[in-house]
């Protein structure tokens, strides 16, 4: 994903910039209460923004609690192998937000070969907006080698995401 140059999405209230030379994959049932966008490069880079409703994680005092959340789910799935979590606060459009970069090694098991291990890291955000009822989930998964281009890339969608 090349750095530059971005432009604006607007939809259903909030906004982000992204790389022009994104491919934008909206999933079909996505509406204003919850959906999911795909920011799809050529060289094979995947940044996701997932939302919805507060009350379906209103069990979650927080957007950490729901970021802890998803790192249970990739623990107890038994296709991963989480290897070292960094987790820091970030303000995103006023919100405190929980960002999290993940490694961990993907685990592919066959019946008639070895067990495989692929690297991969997870950049996240987590935040949760009172001011219009609904949770946004900012996240890419990248190999080592895209690593850091893909996060300079999302601390720029995140930087630019305006929810409210």
């Amino acid at each position: 994903m090349s750095l530059l140059p971005f432009e604006r999405l607007a939809v259903y209230g909030f906004a982000m910039d992204y790389p022009t030379s994104c491919k934008v994959e909206f999933n079909p049932k996505s509406d204003r209460n919850q959906g999911d966008i795909a920011f799809k490069s050529s060289d094979g880079c995947k940044i996701f923004l997932s939302w919805g409703e507060m009350k379906k994680v209103e069990k979650f005092c927080d957007a950490d609690a729901h970021a802890d959340y998803s790192l249970d789910r990739i623990k107890g799935s038994g296709e991963a192998k989480i290897l070292d979590v960094k987790r820091e606060r970030r303000r995103a459009n006023g919100h405190l937000a929980s960002f999290n970069h993940v490694k961990l090694d993907l685990i592919k098991r066959g019946i008639f070969f070895k067990q495989t291990k692929t690297p991969q890291e997870v950049r996240s955000l987590h935040l949760h907006c009172e001011s219009t009822s609904r949770y946004f989930v900012i996240y890419g998964p990248a190999t080592p080698l895209q690593s850091e281009k893909q996060g300079e890339v999302i601390t720029k969608m995140i930087q630019s995401f305006v929810c409210h």
